[in-house]
């Protein structure tokens, strides 16, 4: 693996946008149903729930890998 490269992204996941992250429950919905995005804060979750709220935003702190396990997660508790 070349130094530069990213790591492969885990199932289900595709990069947006340069540190734009997003996520798809396949059998719900075509549109993403997580997205995860960096900046220099740290990550922000967002994630779809059905209900008044729609949106949940999470901020996580700085780390050097995107936290798409604790997105999944937040996801499927929500549900």
């Amino acid at each position: 693996m070349q130094p530069d490269k990213p790591p492969p992204l885990p199932p289900r996941w595709k990069r947006a946008a340069g540190r734009h992250y997003c996520w798809t429950y396949p059998e719900k919905r075509s549109s993403p149903d997580v997205y995860v995005v960096g900046s220099a804060e740290g990550w922000e979750i967002q994630y779809w729930v059905a209900g008044p709220a729609n949106w949940i935003r999470v901020c996580v702190p700085p780390s050097p890998d995107p936290p798409f396990e604790l997105a999944e997660a937040l996801y499927y508790a929500a549900q």
